[in-house]
C-alpha cells in the first residue's frame, strides 16, 4: 500500500485546489467532481457515512483513460498516517473547494453581486 504517496497526493491536490490552479469539473453525479490530467483523472466523491450519522465519507479515485479505477483513497485510509480528524478535514475541505470550482460558485456569486449593485432602489 502506498500510504505515503496517498497522503502526498491528497495534500498536493488540496494545495493546488486552494490556489485555484486545478480545473475541477462537475459530473452527472452531484456528489462527484473530477479533475483530468494528461494520462489519468481524479474523481472525488462525498457519501453519507455508514458509521456516523450526519457526516460524510470522502473517496478519491484515480482512473485511467479507459475509465478503470486503478487506485482508491478514502479519508479513513489516510487516518492512520494523518490522524482521523486531520484526514477528514483535508478531504472535506478539498471536496468543498473542488465542488465550488466545478460548479462555478464564485462566478455565480460575483455575477449576482454585480446584478444587485445595478439595481436602482425606488
Amino acid at each position: 500500500m502506498a500510504v505515503g504517496k496517498h497522503q502526498q497526493l491528497v495534500q498536493r491536490l488540496a494545495a493546488l485546489t486552494a490556489s485555484g490552479s486545478l480545473e475541477w469539473r462537475p459530473t452527472s453525479d452531484q456528489s462527484v467532481v473530477l479533475v483530468a490530467f494528461s494520462k489519468y483523472s481524479v474523481l472525488l466523491r462525498q457519501s453519507n457515512s455508514r458509521e456516523l450519522p450526519d457526516t460524510y465519507d470522502y473517496h478519491l479515485r484515480i482512473v485511467n483513460g479507459s475509465g478503470d479505477v486503478i487506485e482508491e483513497i478514502s479519508d479513513t485510509d489516510l487516518a492512520a498516517t494523518m490522524g482521523g480528524h486531520e484526514a477528514y478535514k483535508v478531504m472535506h475541505e478539498l471536496f468543498e473547494q473542488a465542488r465550488r470550482k466545478a460548479l462555478g460558485s464564485d462566478a455565480a456569486l460575483d455575477s449576482i453581486i454585480r446584478d444587485l449593485d445595478e439595481i436602482i432602489p425606488f
